[in-house]
């Protein structure tokens, strides 16, 4: 198959697989274990008890103070104030994941139209 790159969705699967939300998210924020979570003190408020909780088993993360939460992804574009493209890419570049080979929204789709064009000509030609 000419041009064949992995769906994007592949992408963001795979960064976070290779990435532990807890990691990430203690770049920014001091993080204690608390049974099976994390718990610290909330990036996004002047709080002084800990309201932010991060479970490494279902990676995710909510801050109660602000009642924010979600994924590494929605973590990073918060507090970096970032879309989820330039989320992406800076996760996959500290997980090393190489987005290149993955499509980003039609390059299948042009791929394969530009297979077919060139099948058409071929067609024309022989006919």
């Amino acid at each position: 198959m000419v041009g064949y790159t992995k769906p994007m969705q592949d992408a963001k699967e795979e960064v976070r697989a290779r990435l532990n939300i807890e990691d990430v998210v203690g770049e920014y924020v001091q993080l204690k274990r608390a049974g099976r979570n994390f718990k610290g003190l909330s990036p996004f408020s002047g709080e002084k008890t800990p309201s932010f909780y991060v479970s490494a088993e279902k990676n995710i993360w909510h801050d109660f103070s602000s009642n924010k939460g979600g994924d590494v992804f929605s973590f990073v574009m918060e507090v970096e104030g970032l879309d989820f493209r330039a989320a992406l890419e800076l996760l996959a570049q500290r997980a090393g994941v190489d987005l290149s080979q993955y499509d980003s929204k039609g390059t299948i789709q042009k791929g394969v139209k530009k297979l077919l064009d060139r099948n058409a000509v071929f067609l024309k030609r022989i006919s």
